[in-house]
């Protein structure tokens, strides 16, 4: 029971990590869009979404990393007791 939660949340967190990639990969494509489309300043203003995109993706990675490190802990201690 513990093990196949365990794999759950592996596979929870990994359709997170996809989420946000592609999430950040929107982000640069629309900076990118931007840059084509409006004058300097405008594609700043997208810069910088681009930028605050970036930051709330990598806290993504970090927590989806700290829920699978506990995950592994908790399945190594089941394993430890079996």
């Amino acid at each position: 029971m513990i093990k196949a939660d365990t794999q759950k949340i592996g596979k929870i967190t990994g359709l997170i990590n996809e989420l946000a990639a592609q999430t950040n990969l929107l982000a640069l494509n629309a900076a990118i869009e931007a840059a084509r489309a409006f004058a300097e300043h405008a594609h700043s203003a997208f810069a910088l979404i681009d930028t605050s995109v970036a930051n709330v993706v990598d806290r993504v990675y970090d927590v989806t990393g700290a829920i699978r490190d506990i995950a592994d802990q908790r399945d190594r201690c089941v394993d430890g007791f079996g």
